[in-house]
């Protein structure tokens, strides 16, 4: 079963080393190669995830939030354009057919 599983996952997979070491087929030193080379793979990007966290987190974040009220606001002219196809002559006939109770 866990052959079946290996060969479905290595089949279907997006990871190259992983897809490539199961199309190594019979070859046991074809495997080992392209399972060595995702794992080497997989702990320099853990590394790397690591270094590049421990430096941000090295610096300090400030954040300053304030809050002004305004009496108005000035609002930007915005105009909508609808991409829609529509044939005005038949949402009028619509319009017409709605009855407003």
């Amino acid at each position: 079963m866990l052959r079946r599983t290996w060969s479905n996952f290595t089949s279907s997979t997006g990871v190259s080393a992983a897809s490539n070491a199961g199309r190594a087929g019979a070859s046991l030193l074809g495997r080992v190669l392209w399972i060595g080379a995702f794992v080497l793979g997989l702990v320099l990007t853990l590394r790397n995830v690591l270094e590049v966290t421990n430096e941000y987190n090295e610096y300090p974040i400030n954040t300053l939030v304030e809050h002004a009220e305004a009496d108005r606001f000035m609002f930007p002219a915005v105009t909508v354009c609808n991409q829609v196809s529509c044939n005005s002559g038949t949402c009028k006939s619509y319009l017409k057919s709605c009855v407003i109770t």
